[in-house]
């Protein structure tokens, strides 16, 4: 049950090491999304809230970097 916990962990500390900031936020994306699921196994809410939050902030620069000609709205 605490696999997926020790591998959110180690995802997010091996994004942490990244010199590219894009491989960076797609790591703790991944890291931060596999929180949520750890979060939601051992009912812990402050876990997946955090998680969410964390993923949603790095998709949305994730998507800027992919598509930088694209403005965002309130850019």
């Amino acid at each position: 049950m605490h696999l997926i916990g020790y591998i959110a962990l180690t995802t997010n500390l091996l994004s942490s090491t990244m010199n590219n900031t894009f491989h960076l936020r797609v790591l703790a994306c991944l890291g931060n999304a596999l929180y949520i699921i750890y979060g939601l196994q051992i009912d812990s809410p402050p876990i997946y809230w955090g998680g969410s939050i964390a993923t949603i902030i790095h998709c949305y620069y994730v998507k800027k970097m992919m598509w930088p000609s694209i403005k965002m709205q309130n850019e």
